[in-house]
């Protein structure tokens, strides 16, 4: 198959065999999404990314190696008043010049919405809620982006959602034509384990990792600090990294600690690179996933596989199933303080349980969200979309 991938992507995550392109735009992505693409050239399929970039003003085509890449230009502000038209047609100008037998839109918003408007097969995976989001962030981009979501999930005939949960929130309507495929974890990942890195934790300064992009109250940052500072009352040698977007020195975040008084102890990181995001998790004593709700939870996925003990929120989505319903990590009430200082404190000093996790957790992840397992279940689909449609 000639399959088309179009949504936000880690451009540099892309995967060629010999030399790839050496002047890619700039783009912050999704790096499951390179994980899916990366996957689909390994099982012989050739792959068409369509992307967008703000570092641009002409479109940028790439179509010497597999994947072939296609980068429309974007804007950096107004996109949302006029829907991303702009973008749109970007995108649906390289999808017309660069014809794939079927394209998988990733999210539901612009991406989907311009492949949708090329009117051939097409598969729309849901990755995240947008009702839920907005009523986490009730601004004026979340409403355009729960508007587009409606339009784009109304269309589409064909649907996949990253987890039962996310399933289950989606309208009847939309239910009846999504197959679950969850994410899953690059087989790159292994490379950043404990046991090939040969990282341990170090018992005398054992650090928190959390990795949050945005200081909204769905992350549930502010939970998150004031528990590691009732942590620190017992372990003072604990610290806190925070990692991700608003997550840096001078953000949301350590504005808020400082005016809080809840800086002591803890690294404001920010934005990192991907690897980099990696290697921290990996040296973590803890990974502290405190979002209210997942409709996956990626993040919690990538500490299971490097072997990281991960706590999250036992009602924040699709975390609990993740988790193995406690087996697979610690899964405690996110919103009190009280409970994740407790949890992270029962995880820090019961060693022999963290090791219990750590072994469930791995076999959890290898058994349930392998690469070859997922990117078979889209290969299916993709089968199944195209023969209903008669080609």
């Amino acid at each position: 198959m000639r399959i088309g991938i179009a949504g936000p992507i880690s451009l540099g995550l892309l995967a060629y065999e010999g030399e790839g392109p050496c002047d890619l735009p700039a783009r912050p992505g999704a790096p499951i999404v390179a994980s899916i693409v990366n996957g689909l050239v390994r099982k012989g399929h050739q792959v068409v990314v369509f992307t967008t970039s703000t570092e641009i003003t002409e479109p940028y085509v790439y179509s010497a190696g597999n994947p072939a890449i296609c980068v429309a230009p974007g804007r950096t502000t107004h996109r949302s008043r006029d829907l991303y038209r702009v973008e749109r047609a970007g995108l649906v100008d390289l999808m017309r010049s660069h014809p794939v037998d079927i394209i998988n839109a990733e999210w539901s918003y612009d991406y989907a919405w311009a492949a949708l408007d090329m009117r051939v097969p097409t598969l729309v995976t849901a990755r995240d809620h947008a009702r839920t989001i907005f009523m986490y962030s009730p601004d004026v981009f979340r409403l355009v982006r729960l508007a587009m979501s409606g339009y784009v999930l109304h269309r589409a005939q064909h649907i996949s959602a990253n987890s039962e949960y996310l399933q289950g929130r989606l309208a009847p309507s939309q239910r009846r034509k999504t197959r679950v495929i969850p994410n899953f974890f690059a087989p790159s990942l292994e490379d950043f384990s404990r046991e090939s890195t040969r990282q341990g934790v170090n018992p005398d300064h054992p650090v928190i990792a959390t990795v949050v992009n945005g200081f909204s109250r769905g992350k549930n940052v502010i939970a998150a600090l004031r528990g590691f500072s009732l942590l620190q009352r017992k372990k003072p040698e604990a610290e806190l990294c925070l990692i991700g977007e608003e997550m840096g020195e001078g953000g949301p975040a350590h504005d808020y600690a400082g005016s809080a008084g809840l800086t002591p102890g803890v690294r404001f990181v920010g934005r990192l690179p991907y690897n980099e995001t990696l290697r921290e998790i990996a040296s973590a004593a803890v990974l502290l996933h405190p979002a209210l709700e997942e409709s996956f939870g990626m993040t919690g996925l990538e500490a299971m596989v490097v072997g990281t003990p991960v706590i999250a929120g036992r009602d924040s989505g699709n975390m609990p199933f993740l988790l193995d319903h406690g087996n697979a990590g610690v899964l405690c009430d996110v919103r009190s303080p009280q409970a994740i200082a407790a949890a992270l404190l029962d995880v820090l000093t019961d060693q022999a349980r963290a090791a219990r996790i750590v072994q469930c957790a791995g076999e959890v992840a290898r058994s349930k969200f392998s690469e070859d397992k997922v990117i078979s279940a889209y290969i299916d689909y993709y089968r199944d979309i195209l023969e209903r449609d008669g080609r």
